[in-house]
């Protein structure tokens, strides 16, 4: 029988065994390619060019990560709490969507500078409502917040679509299912004459601020205290179920915010192509941060990477869709093992010992 035993590995042993464990999934895939008569090298370094080979190409590797950051931050502050929003990506699409109503009704009833804020500001409201139900439904009934949370990524979907499909469908766009383009005064500005939107800079900001937050704000240190030990906030009269609501809430808020810079900067109106898994890639992104809002960033730029190069080569290598679903899968695999490796070792004992 196999069991887990603890160990303590040096910091050096610690790294040498993730980085090993972590180049699994491109050996595995590589053997794989192999076996159906690819060729690996042409194909990773293919994923290299598409995504790093000029800057405009990098850029796009920036524009994708940009829903990346917000929803693995968003993740992350409810993981903090102990709590796990699996609902992001039905957050980031009412945060999309009370986006472009606002843009498209609100606006033209308040003075043009307000205009942007006030969009930006619907967008979390969105998420931070979207997040009120599954996090009420726990404080109130203590429902698991993961399934209410993923339950409602679908019934955001379908409202959306309701909409774009029906009472805000474009009357001059030939069929074409979406909104008419939003004012030009709710655009996000973009950056450097590629597709980069401010979006990109608030959700680096947010991730310093997440931080800053958790580190020397007394709030954070007690949201922080109520995911690591329940008891012992208990034990200091933490208020837990308010801090509880305040960290899904602000998780739903930032995530609502992804969905705003889908639809301000980048597509300019509410159409189909805005929820596609930006917020399940967040919680593969929270988790391998683990729970550390400062490598959210980096580690959403190296998701991105892949999935823009991937993109590339499906056309010129015949290389299918989900390839990138099956490395993700690999890498948080190897993840796992890697975390599990360097705290723990596997011994073969016998039953009767």
């Amino acid at each position: 029988m196999l069991i887990l035993k603890k160990r303590n590995l040096s910091l050096k042993q610690k790294i040498f065994l993730f980085l090993i464990l972590m180049s699994l999934p491109f050996l595995i895939l590589a053997i794989i390619f192999t076996l159906l008569h690819l060729n690996p090298w042409k194909i990773y370094s293919g994923i290299l060019q598409n995504s790093l080979g000029d800057f405009y190409s990098f850029s796009e590797v920036l524009v994708k990560s940009t829903p990346l950051i917000l929803t693995g931050l968003s993740v992350l502050i409810a993981a903090k709490a102990g709590l796990w929003n699996i609902g992001a990506e039905g957050q980031l699409i009412m945060g999309g969507t009370c986006s472009a109503i606002c843009a498209l009704t609100v606006v033209k009833y308040i003075p043009i500078y307000m205009h942007l804020p006030i969009v930006i500001l619907a967008g979390f409201i969105g998420g931070l409502i979207w997040a009120y139900i599954p996090i009420f439904l726990k404080i109130k009934w203590e429902i698991s917040e993961i399934i209410s949370s993923l339950l409602l990524n679908y019934v955001a979907l379908i409202f959306m679509e309701h909409l774009y499909f029906g009472p805000l469908r474009d009357p001059l766009g030939f069929g074409f299912p979406g909104t008419a383009i939003l004012p030009v005064s709710t655009w996000l500005p973009r950056f450097f004459q590629t597709r980069i939107s401010l979006n990109l800079f608030i959700g680096l900001g947010l991730c310093f601020l997440g931080y800053l937050f958790f580190q020397k704000i007394p709030l954070g240190y007690k949201i922080k205290v109520c995911g690591l030990n329940p008891n012992a906030a208990t034990y200091a009269h933490f208020p837990q179920k308010k801090l509880l609501l305040i960290a899904f809430l602000i998780s739903g808020g930032i995530a609502g915010l992804a969905g705003m810079g889908e639809v301000l900067g980048l597509h300019r109106r509410l159409q189909q192509g805005l929820s596609i898994g930006y917020g399940y890639d967040g919680i593969l992104i929270a988790f391998l941060a683990q729970k550390n809002p400062l490598l959210v960033p980096i580690l959403s730029v190296l998701l991105s990477i892949i999935k823009v190069g991937a993109e590339g080569i499906q056309t010129n290598l015949h290389i299918p869709a989900s390839f990138t679903l099956i490395l993700e899968g690999f890498m948080l695999l190897s993840f796992l093992g890697a975390l599990t490796l360097s705290n723990y070792k596997l011994k073969w004992i016998k039953k009767n010992e």
